[in-house]
């Protein structure tokens, strides 16, 4: 909060309460910027936070826990109560913590069921299935032979590009909203070959993009 916009309401005798109200912020948040540019009130040290640590050191903190690619991302047991704690330091602090959106990308097999926890869900049966292909029957999207089949076919590399567009668009909604989770399931028919080579060359490419933390896994490859 800009501190000649304090200064100007706190002079005219504004309480850290009505302040508040009209910022949209939690009377604790504008006690905060009160004492943080050094200006006077007499409401704002019973607004103040009890036991807080220093700005520097919780900002450090949260990202080195958050940002961290290696960390499972769980500073609680739901990822949504994740997203609600990092929502209120961004709001107490009046601008973003950084970290990373973490992409969870899974292949499955529609013949399986879908995954309960996808946010998005691709459907690959628009492409040839190399299930059909006797010397690529046995073989997985992770081999070479099959991925390159699966990338060859018609509309593959098209589809990768314009879904890559889309993930960033609903990405940054995500982060706008304080939700750094987002769970993508890639699905074909049995889960082994088109599902596994697209998800492979998806995260390959969201793993080089600043900001993204990827993660690839294959949840129904070896079931058949």
């Amino acid at each position: 909060m800009e501190a000649a916009w304090l200064q100007t309401r706190l002079e005219s005798g504004r309480s850290i309460e009505s302040i508040a109200r009209e910022a949209g912020k939690a009377a604790s948040t504008v006690a905060y910027w009160v004492n943080k540019h050094g200006l006077m009130s007499h409401h704002a040290a019973r607004h103040a936070p009890k036991g807080a640590i220093a700005e520097e050191e919780l900002r450090a903190l949260v990202e080195n826990l958050l940002g961290d690619p290696g960390h499972d991302g769980n500073v609680s047991a739901k990822p949504s109560d994740q997203d609600v704690t990092v929502g209120k330091l961004e709001r107490a602090f009046g601008e973003h913590v950084p970290q990373a959106t973490r992409v969870s990308i899974v292949s499955f097999g529609f013949k399986y069921g879908l995954p309960m926890d996808a946010d998005l869900v691709v459907d690959l049966r628009f492409l040839p299935n190399p299930h059909w292909i006797p010397e690529l029957r046995e073989h997985s999207g992770r081999d070479a032979d099959v991925r390159d089949y699966v990338l060859s076919q018609e509309g593959a590399l098209e589809f990768v590009d314009r879904y890559l567009e889309l993930l960033a668009m609903v990405s940054g909604g995500y982060r706008r909203e304080g939700k750094r989770y987002l769970t993508l399931a890639v699905g074909c028919t049995g889960g082994k070959h088109r599902s596994v080579a697209i998800s492979e060359e998806i995260g390959r490419r969201l793993a080089e993009v600043d900001g993204m933390a990827v993660r690839v896994t294959h949840r129904d490859l070896g079931r058949e």
